[in-house]
């Protein structure tokens, strides 16, 4: 099996082009895209690059060209530990004279992760922490609020107190400062739950979540629950409840649910 990889993807989608089944999807834009992924024994490293441009037509009075390039390397230091780097650099500008229309957005991205597996037959199955530190500007000075940075942790945990049951507990913070404002501190926090039963026909997780920042708190609260009734037939059931208070304004605050229940044929 050859150790490198190399995936190339071109689109275009002319002006005015309106789908019929995907109503959602954008035209006038032309995007080539390419990837080359190399694996040898525990490393494997990757480049991904993308351009994007509109005004297939020549119709407005200015283009817009969005541009990625990132790279990442993941391997695996013991037969327990997996460590992945991840760096992209994604800038959008145009070509409009108008000071007002005129875009010149960059931003850097770079993060990486720590893994740790125990095995099947530990409480703790893995264990991971995640780093990401991005930073985003524009050169036009009318856009001095869209200058940003941001550090984020993340941490999670992975248990098995049973072969149908599975629980993780996770933990975050972002650090974020747009514009001259001062900095801000968001916590994260969350329980997920899932339990498999009938060897994989019945499968329901539940989810819950709190978050702060400044004076506002978010609690949020998920429930999903999958039957396979037969091979090609599944009944799904979701739950949704979120609570967001504003200590500061309280007519700020506010509370909401949704309910579905879908039945699913693949054919």
């Amino acid at each position: 099996m050859t150790p490198l990889t190399t995936t190339v993807t071109f689109r275009n989608l002319g002006a005015g082009y309106v789908s019929l089944g995907t109503a959602s999807l954008l035209s006038d834009r032309r995007e080539i895209e390419a990837r080359t992924v190399f694996r040898r024994g525990r490393v494997q490293a990757s480049v991904d690059v993308s351009r994007q441009h509109d005004n297939l037509a020549d119709q407005k009075l200015f283009t817009t060209e969005r541009d990625r390039l990132g790279a990442s390397l993941s391997t695996r230091l013991t037969a327990n530990w997996t460590s992945s780097l991840r760096l992209q650099r994604a800038t959008l500008h145009n070509d409009a004279s108008d000071p007002e229309r005129w875009i010149a957005y960059g931003s850097w991205l770079a993060g990486t992760r720590q893994s740790v597996s125990f095995g099947r037959r530990s409480l703790a199955r893995t264990v991971s922490v995640d780093y990401n530190y991005r930073t985003t500007g524009d050169d036009n000075p009318a856009r001095v609020r869209s200058t940003s940075t941001s550090h984020t942790v993340n941490a999670r945990v992975v248990l098995a107190p049973a072969r149908i049951v599975s629980i993780t507990p996770t933990a975050g913070l972002v650090q974020s400062r747009f514009g001259e404002d001062p900095s801000s501190l968001r916590s994260n926090f969350g329980l997920g739950g899932q339990l498999n039963l009938l060897r994989g026909k019945w499968v329901s997780s539940l989810n819950l979540g709190r978050s702060h920042v400044h004076q506002t708190t978010v609690s949020q609260a998920s429930l999903s629950s999958r039957y396979q009734v037969t091979g090609q037939d599944a009944v799904i059931l979701s739950m949704r409840l979120s609570d967001n208070e504003n200590v500061a304004a309280a007519e700020r605050s506010f509370r909401e649910s949704t309910l579905s229940l879908r039945w699913t044929r693949r054919f």
